[in-house]
């Protein structure tokens, strides 16, 4: 089990744990990995650790992002990227918020960052397993953005799915409040617009913003989005989880089956439903 903390000054570290729950003291020094800077603070945001037990942690040091790579025994991979780590950021205020890797090492980050004066967009970068730039994927870029000119928009979480087309979460300026939003993209760093709408999902319950903050996919890449909306006229929030599947949002459904053979009807909350008759095993 690998922990990760922000300590009291905003330095980052990572502690292991053993199956037992025991801190353990071979890894890193005495058990943990440690990284902070004398001149800025720094937020740990995210890790992940991929076949080899390497682990990649994502968070912001002075405004920039940065990723750090440590091998399975916690040094860090020096001949990585640029002497271990990647460094990027545009002005003010760049946060990396999620972090994956595929099985050959390649990685995918995804956060904000500044574009015009005051403005945050979401941002997802690939880099190649020696920490390089991915320039093959996005369209030549390596990156791909979502940002609009005058609204801020903000990417929490990133999740890979087995065909490598990824999703990214987070929350966005409608403009009138702020509005749950997932994008999915192929392999290629193209925007997936088979799916959702034009590769896009939204949610606005219309009262005050609505935030998500964090995703997950099951192995038929139904997604599961979780976050807070705002309630009814009262002016709080509370917490929604809600199931997206192909291009629409499945509230719940329900599934009758009866004798030997039958009629399964698949049923959502719209007027719409689909009848298959087959064959029961």
């Amino acid at each position: 089990v690998y922990m990760g903390i922000n300590e009291s000054d905003y330095d980052w570290m990572v502690r292991k744990y053993d199956a037992d729950g025991i801190l353990d003291t071979s890894w890193g020094t005495s058990g943990y990995v440690f990284y902070g800077s004398p001149v800025a603070n720094e937020r740990l945001h995210d890790f992940t650790i991929d076949s080899d037990e390497s682990l990649y942690m994502a968070g912001e040091v002075a405004d920039m992002w940065m990723i750090r790579k440590y091998d399975s025994s916690g040094s860090l991979v020096t001949g990585w990227g640029t002497s271990g780590y990647i460094a990027f950021g545009v002005g003010s205020t760049n946060e990396p918020e999620g972090i994956v890797v595929d099985a050959d090492k390649n990685i995918y980050v995804a956060g904000d960052y500044r574009h015009g004066v005051n403005d945050s967009g979401w941002m997802t970068r690939k880099y190649d397993a020696d920490g390089i730039l991915d320039t093959s994927w996005g369209g030549g870029k390596g990156f791909m953005v979502f940002a609009e000119g005058g609204r801020d928009h903000y990417a929490e979480d990133i999740i890979l799915n087995p065909d490598r087309s990824i999703f990214v979460g987070g929350y966005y300026d409608n403009p009138s409040n702020m509005d749950w939003m997932v994008r999915k993209y192929d392999a290629d760093g193209a925007t997936s617009t088979d799916w959702g709408t034009n590769g896009v999902v939204v949610y606005n319950d219309a009262f005050d913003a609505d935030y998500v903050y964090g995703i997950v996919a099951d192995s038929n890449e139904a997604l599961y989005v979780v976050g807070f909306y705002a309630e009814e006229w009262s002016n709080s929030h509370g917490w929604m989880v809600r199931k997206y599947t192909g291009k629409t949002a499945v509230p719940y459904g329900k599934v009758d089956i009866s004798g030997s053979t039958g009629t399964i009807t698949f049923a959502t909350s719209s007027n719409y439903s689909v009848a298959t008759t087959t064959d029961f095993i």
